[in-house]
């Protein structure tokens, strides 16, 4: 395959790249992780043949001189646009982890908080509510740990 026809697969692949991590970005501000789930396939699959096309076109850096001018400049164009994106998406899953883990401590501990120990006398014979050891079956609680 010659270098014009590495490149053009390349800006094809490009900018499938930036479309569906522009969605991907979307859904996150939008708190929509669901949504993210989607991407996560097609963000894969996009990012390795992306990997593979650029370094093909690395060992042979010489070839990329005969490749029009204008084909070069669209694919810097993509490039940055998607180092842009990455970047804003490392950031925004980051933010949307730590969010997710935010609020399973916080159920948790409300989980813990919320169960009392048994009803208790006190030798004056009133009652008196005291947390006691005993042995409870853990509660049920499953994550979602797809991002």
């Amino acid at each position: 395959m010659d270098m014009k026809q590495r490149v053009s697969d390349l800006i094809v692949i490009t900018s499938r790249l930036a479309e569906i991590l522009a969605l991907e970005n979307k859904s996150l501000r939008n708190h929509k992780v669901a949504e993210v789930a989607l991407y996560v396939e097609d963000k894969s699959t996009l990012s390795r043949a992306y990997e593979t096309r650029v370094l093909g076109i690395m060992k042979n850096p010489d070839e990329l001189a005969d490749v029009d001018v204008d084909l070069r400049d669209r694919l810097r164009a993509l490039g940055e646009k998607v180092q842009e994106l990455t970047a804003e998406n490392a950031r925004l899953l980051k933010a949307a982890m730590a969010a997710h883990s935010k609020f399973v401590s916080v159920v948790a501990e409300a989980v813990k908080s919320a169960s009392s120990g048994p009803t208790l006398y006190a030798p004056s014979g009133n009652k008196k509510r005291e947390k006691v050891r005993t042995v409870q079956r853990p509660r049920a609680l499953s994550l979602d740990q797809t991002l």
